[in-house]
């Protein structure tokens, strides 16, 4: 998983936890605005069961011109819906305490969620700061890599240029060598001749030697006679 896949990866997670808590808010206010309309519910109930109102229905069932019939049905009526109204008022304000119970549930919720998002979100920056670390490193290392292949790559054409001038180099030697070879086998050959003279020359010299050697005797047996 490269960099910006876990760049991603928060900010979908960020993304999927704002969204949650605009979710939350929004719930809170309706939950809200429910709870205010039924406290005004309940307040109307309670204003329409107080005892006042109840002697004033009880006083205008008695000081009426019904039978008393008449009137002991209203009063059984009205006392049957004075006990109603006060069972939905019980039952309003039972909703209202569990709306509020599970209002401050759901506050609560929200900051625990408000928490983790913001640990999460400390997490995630230091991780990111971790991986711009690391990208860092890794682009000077790749950098230094790539510096390392193009001096390999001046070194590899040095080496092989060198190795051209080398080869050239050899083969003028080689060249040179054999040039030098048949030089040397021509001198050696050209020596073998001149020993050859020399060693004519030698012979003629002696003889010569000789030759002047027997004319001086005979010059001297000559001048003896």
């Amino acid at each position: 998983m490269d960099f910006s896949e876990i760049k991603l990866k928060y900010e979908n997670v960020f993304t999927e936890q704002v969204n949650h808590l605009k979710k939350l808010s929004k719930e809170r206010e309706l939950l809200h605005l429910y709870i205010q309309r039924l406290e005004l519910e309940n307040a109307s109930l309670a204003a329409i069961t107080n005892d006042d109102e109840t002697i004033k229905l009880l006083t205008y069932a008695s000081q009426s011109s019904a039978s008393y019939e008449e009137a002991s049905d209203l009063i059984k009526k009205l006392r049957d819906q004075i006990i109603e109204q006060m069972k939905v008022r019980d039952k309003l304000r039972n909703d209202i305490e569990q709306l509020k119970h599970n209002h401050n549930a759901d506050m609560r919720q929200r900051e625990q969620i408000e928490q983790i998002l913001t640990r999460d979100l400390t997490v995630a920056k230091d991780e990111i700061l971790i991986l711009q670390s690391v990208r860092s490193e890794y682009e000077r290392i790749s950098n230094l890599n790539k510096d390392l292949e193009r001096q390999l790559e001046e070194c590899m054409n040095e080496l092989v240029t060198t190795k051209a001038v080398v080869h050239s180099l050899t083969n003028q030697f080689k060249e040179k060598i054999e040039q030098l070879s048949s030089e040397k086998e021509k001198l050696d050959e050209d020596n073998a001749g001149f020993r050859v003279q020399l060693q004519k020359l030698r012979i003629d010299f002696e003889n010569s030697e000789s030759v002047q050697h027997d004319f001086v005797k005979l010059s001297q047996a000559l001048q003896v006679c």
